[in-house]
């Protein structure tokens, strides 16, 4: 995907949420994940207001679990950026859809 990046054929994007994670990840993967980061020169949004209270939505309408409100800021983030996507390898809040959703 990164390659894929690199070449033009996507444009991407991260968070301040990303890199708050990223810092508190074990090493080896806070290193790689943020080289990548800096390798492709991803721009990173700044944390927004909007987006915690879009998260708190989440929350609330028991989209995204209490514990977990941080991953709901990840999608508001995109949410309010008007990506038309996330790339996650969290299959547990982000690309996990609660079933009534699917009805």
């Amino acid at each position: 995907m990164f390659e894929e990046i690199n070449a033009g054929k996507y444009e991407a994007y991260t968070s301040e949420y990303t890199l708050i994670e990223l810092r508190e990840a074990k090493e080896p993967k806070r290193s790689d994940m943020l080289s990548l980061i800096h390798k492709f020169s991803i721009p990173v949004f700044d944390v927004e207001d909007e987006a915690g209270r879009l998260a708190d939505i989440y929350v609330q309408n028991n989209m995204i679990p209490e514990p977990y409100r941080f991953d709901g800021a990840h999608i508001a983030s995109a949410s309010i950026h008007g990506l038309d996507c996330i790339l996650s390898f969290n299959f547990k809040h982000i690309n996990k859809l609660p079933m009534e959703v699917l009805d």
